[in-house]
């Protein structure tokens, strides 16, 4: 994925399910005619699974 030069709004979120949990990660730029980039992750759990989530942005320059 290619992100133009901007300033960005940055959310993650992590929305429970039945069973399951949906994270959504969104990079929003300030430039009005962009697209924003959403990533979408589910996360199914089993019995008492200790979880860990997030996102992280790794810049290639």
């Amino acid at each position: 994925m290619h992100l133009g030069a901007d300033t960005y709004t940055w959310k993650d979120c992590l929305i429970p399910g039945d069973g399951y949990h949906v994270q959504q990660s969104t990079l929003h730029p300030d430039t009005p005619d962009w697209d924003e980039a959403l990533l979408t992750d589910y996360w199914f759990l089993y019995d008492s699974q200790e979880i860990q989530w997030g996102s992280s942005l790794d810049p290639h320059f």
